[in-house]
């Protein structure tokens, strides 16, 4: 995966989250589905969508040429502020990629904000 953080817009993280909504929308389930299983699972919950687990998530990312691409697909799903989070995630990428996406993530989870896209554990043990 790229780090290449130059010239990263809004447009493109816009655009980019929507087509990552448009594949989680068609491989998500129901809680019900991993709560009924024996074990525990590790999954990413998505919005009204459902949830996923793990090994899809990493799979969808890793045809993504950017390592900030799962966290910034996190921080548009929680950001409270709708309409500028296109364009302060473009300027996180650009300024300081990854890492700045993920600190800005979890200031929203310090601040209860990261309740829409998120890791979890689902399963008959948890």
């Amino acid at each position: 995966m790229s780090t290449n953080t130059t010239n990263i817009t809004a447009e493109t993280i816009e655009s980019m989250v929507r087509r990552l909504d448009d594949v989680f929308d068609t491989i998500t389930c129901d809680v019900c589905f991993y709560e009924d299983l024996p074990g525990i699972y590790p999954v990413y919950h998505i919005g009204s969508a459902g949830y996923v687990s793990e090994e899809r998530w990493n799979a969808v990312f890793a045809l993504l040429p950017y390592d900030w691409a799962p966290a910034v697909y996190e921080m548009c799903g929680n950001d409270p502020d709708f309409k500028t989070v296109y364009e302060r995630a473009a300027q996180l990428v650009n300024e300081g990629g990854r890492k700045a996406v993920e600190a800005w993530n979890s200031k929203l989870d310090e601040d209860g904000e990261a309740d829409n896209v998120y890791y979890t554990e689902l399963g008959q043990d948890c």
